[in-house]
């Protein structure tokens, strides 16, 4: 294309400032068309740490009171639903044979002097799960690898995970936010195994499952992080 002047002496055209091309894409993305499918498809990227998922993603939806309604909707027909089932004392058993589970009931729950026992032990202390094989002395903290800190997303599972020797392989590489990514899907993967096992389990759980799978991101895009 020529650019055309006044001058005898043409000038090179400005370069186009630089934008964000991911923040750029998700805007118009949000604007008209299908707001749960423009919403789902910018909810299931990945990011590269928690500052991008809050500035591109999370701040971006508070915007939309509507979009607000579709995240928390499906957030509460699919993970929601997948973590009660993790969570549920007869999965637990048929799961981890000999388990005994404390705080399952909503009675107070710690991980402080518990003795070493010949049987594998989970504890939910009304927010977070820890675990320990049986004659073990050391807990299992999802915390430590597996799991953003002060998050509540999988602990239930990957404590669950920890007893089945089902973990995946730690990636060791601290500062690569996405493995958070990967053991979200193992996490997801585990659970659709034990969904399809478990002989109680129901179709909505089973449909939560398959949606969790098929947009698996979302399960840690949607999450609340801790103030830093």
């Amino acid at each position: 294309m020529k650019y055309l002047t006044k001058s005898k002496k043409s000038k090179k055209p400005k370069k186009p400032k630089r934008v964000n091309t991911i923040k750029k894409r998700k805007i118009k993305k949000m604007s008209g068309g299908n707001k749960q499918t423009n919403w789902l498809t910018m909810a299931n990227i990945q990011y590269k740490n928690i500052k991008e998922i809050k500035k591109n993603y999370q701040s971006l939806i508070k915007k939309d009171k509507e979009v607000v309604d579709i995240e928390q909707k499906w957030v509460d027909k699919n993970l929601k639903v997948i973590i009660d089932f993790m969570g549920d004392i007869d999965v637990w058993n048929f799961m981890i044979p000999g388990i005994v589970v404390y705080g399952f009931d909503g009675s107070k729950a710690s991980t402080r002097n518990k003795p070493v026992v010949n049987h594998p032990i989970a504890v939910f202390t009304g927010s977070h799960w820890n675990s320990r094989k049986a004659t073990e002395t050391d807990w299992f903290e999802p915390y430590a690898e597996y799991q953003i800190f002060g998050t509540n997303q999988f602990c239930q599972t990957f404590a669950m995970m920890y007893l089945a020797d089902k973990l995946p392989t730690i990636n060791t590489d601290k500062s690569n936010f996405t493995k958070y990514y990967t053991y979200t899907i193992e996490a997801l993967k585990f659970i659709e195994k034990v969904i399809n096992n478990y002989p109680s389990s129901t179709l909505k759980e089973k449909r939560a499952i398959k949606e969790c799978i098929k947009y698996p991101n979302v399960c840690l895009n949607s999450i609340e992080f801790p103030s830093t």
